[in-house]
């Protein structure tokens, strides 16, 4: 594998996990809006405590989400550091070594 196919993967990569983090990171949202009454359960909701279980519930799906979000945000911002990494590294040896192999007279 040459190093431009390496690159242009680790990019293919980031751009799946950060389209991953778009996705989780909506539907978050969305989960922020599912919040239900007591007139929107029952009249028994909050005695059972199904109000108080469903709310718990919706707020930890939130959490959930906004936590995957940021995780697969940022697994893709690293594998975009580790090929902007290897990007420069290769441009510092070539520039480095430039003319070392060139024939001398």
């Amino acid at each position: 594998m040459t190093l431009n196919v390496a690159l242009n993967a680790l990019h293919t990569d980031s751009k799946v996990w950060h389209g991953i983090s778009d996705v989780a990171a909506a539907a978050a949202r969305a989960t922020n809006d599912l919040t239900l009454s007591e007139a929107d359960l029952s009249f028994a909701s909050r005695s059972t405590g199904l109000l108080e279980t469903y709310e718990e519930v919706r707020s930890k799906a939130a959490t959930l989400l906004n936590e995957a979000a940021a995780n697969t945000r940022g697994l893709g911002n690293v594998l975009d550091s580790v090929a902007y990494a290897y990007e420069v590294s290769e441009e510092y040896g070539s520039s480095r070594l430039k003319g070392a192999w060139d024939p001398t007279s």
